[in-house]
């Protein structure tokens, strides 16, 4: 699988003509939509946000998505110097559902 990726975006690249999956994270969400094998954004084409679950299974089967967010987190992590914390909230609600969760 051939992929593209920066920062704030990661472009999954088809074979065959087939569509083209971007991702990007927008407002702490990591949002997708598909594009036309040249690349270029169908016409009614819009961002739609992944699901915690969606993303949970990105994360379970090491997609080229839990690859690129992974390295952006550690990244971020990274140039800020700080370790990684979560609030009391996000604790709390990770220890319900059984997972760990982090803000991108």
């Amino acid at each position: 699988m051939k992929y593209q990726s920066s920062p704030e975006r990661l472009i999954i690249l088809s074979e065959q003509n087939a569509p083209v999956n971007q991702y990007r994270v927008h407002r702490r969400n990591l949002e997708f939509r598909a594009l036309d094998s040249q690349g270029r954004p169908f016409r009614f084409s819009r961002w739609q946000k992944l699901t915690a679950d969606e993303i949970a299974l990105h994360m379970n089967l090491n997609t080229p998505v839990a690859e690129w967010l992974n390295a952006r987190l550690l990244s971020r992590a990274t140039r800020s110097g700080l370790p990684i914390e979560f609030s009391a909230r996000e604790r709390t609600h990770a220890a319900r559902a059984g997972a760990l969760t982090c803000r991108f």
